[in-house]
């Protein structure tokens, strides 16, 4: 369940790409086809990392290109050592639904269905969750970019300042998987002293985690308070994102490793506004 006032920072994750006309997305229902041999056949959604898996040739990535770039990446790793002419044909059978996720200081934080080609601003999109708080902060937002390299850049966000030029540039046009979480104007704003942190991603019950007071706030007890690792989470690789002092700090984390070695003490203590990213493993 998700709460209505929340002690965050305002993140915002989107392609680094300007135009996604005709690109294949993740979560995108592909059918994948050779002709010279029928045994080489894929119908299924894209992984969250962008990757299929195909027989004999594994798993591939086909993400953020169209699909006749699709056909030749396919087509050239066939033709390098299995066959000696690959026909490859790719075709979007169904466009996945894009989502934009706004935690925090919202009245009804989660998520906004979009077209996944589509855009929203960011006016708009506080809108749809119908507005800020009354413990928000909206002059302390932040964007942070997810590029194709799994590499975080950050921006600030003031929505004050947007909701006094709605049709200025600093209202910019959100994407499929963009995330904004709102800041509290302090700590502790639902119970003082509690922690509130986001865990996101590949868990049961994604969402904002409530540490009360007196209870240890950490990375592995905050997925277990989401509903634990679901079966496609990738334990190895779960990214902490950290904002403080205007700075952002990202850590990885190898649960799995952390788990079965009972190295528990490496577990890492959570402060309120950290954001847990559990990401797909497509192996």
């Amino acid at each position: 369940m998700f709460k209505k006032i929340f002690p965050l920072l305002v993140l915002l994750t989107s392609s680094l790409f300007s135009e996604e006309k005709d690109l294949i997305s993740y979560g995108d229902l592909v059918h994948v086809s050779m002709k010279e041999d029928q045994e080489i056949v894929y119908e299924g959604e894209v992984s969250t990392n962008g990757f299929i898996t195909l027989p004999y040739l594994g798993a591939i990535k086909i993400s953020d290109i169209n699909e006749e770039e699709a056909e030749n990446v396919l087509k050239t790793a066939l033709e390098k050592d299995l066959y000696q002419k690959a026909t490859v044909s790719v075709v979007v059978v169904k466009k996945a639904i894009g989502h934009i996720y706004i935690y925090g200081a919202v009245e009804e934080p989660g998520k906004v269905e979009i077209p996944v080609k589509g855009t929203i601003s960011l006016a708009q999109a506080i809108s749809e969750v119908s507005g800020f708080s009354k413990w928000a902060d909206p002059k302390k937002a932040y964007i942070i970019i997810n590029s194709d390299k799994n590499k975080l850049i950050t921006k600030a966000v003031n929505f004050e300042a947007i909701y006094n030029d709605l049709a200025g540039s600093a209202n910019i046009s959100l994407r499929k998987d963009d995330m904004i979480i709102i800041p509290s104007l302090a700590d502790g704003a639902v119970t003082p002293g509690s922690i509130e942190v986001i865990v996101e991603g590949k868990v049961e019950e994604p969402g904002v985690v409530l540490f009360e007071p007196g209870e240890r706030p950490t990375l592995v007890r905050a997925i277990i308070k989401a509903g634990n690792f679901n079966k496609f989470a990738d334990k190895s690789d779960v990214r902490l994102v950290r904002r403080s002092a205007g700075k952002t700090e990202i850590i990885q984390v190898d649960v799995k490793e952390m788990l079965e070695k009972g190295q528990i003490h490496k577990d890492i203590k959570l402060q309120s506004g950290d954001l847990i990213i559990i990401d797909e493993s497509w192996l």
